[in-house]
């Protein structure tokens, strides 16, 4: 979930990538995931792609500036190799 919510007009967005790869051992190169982050307003429209890049296992963080849009509920997905999680947040002004 992104901390904090509700947020003004600043929030960070958290999220892990788990090294899903079957029989990988230690010492061994992690694989690196398609991943995707956008936000969307109520009505579906893409207001802000955060990520979109290849990654490796591992925990991030991204900053979501919301200065310029209108107080409201907004929604971000997170995709990952064709895995998405959905959540929500609130601006408010």
């Amino acid at each position: 979930q992104n901390y904090p919510n509700p947020f003004n007009p600043k929030t960070s967005i958290e999220y892990s990538i788990a090294d899903l790869k079957n029989g990988q051992r230690r010492g061994e190169t992690s694989s690196t995931f398609s991943v995707s982050l956008n936000v969307y307003d109520t009505l579906g429209n893409l207001i802000r792609t955060l990520v979109d890049k290849q990654q490796p296992p591992g925990n991030y963080k991204v900053r979501f500036d919301a200065q310029n849009l209108p107080s409201g509920l907004y929604i971000y997905k997170l995709q990952v190799d064709g895995l998405s999680e959905t959540k929500k947040m609130m601006l408010l002004k």
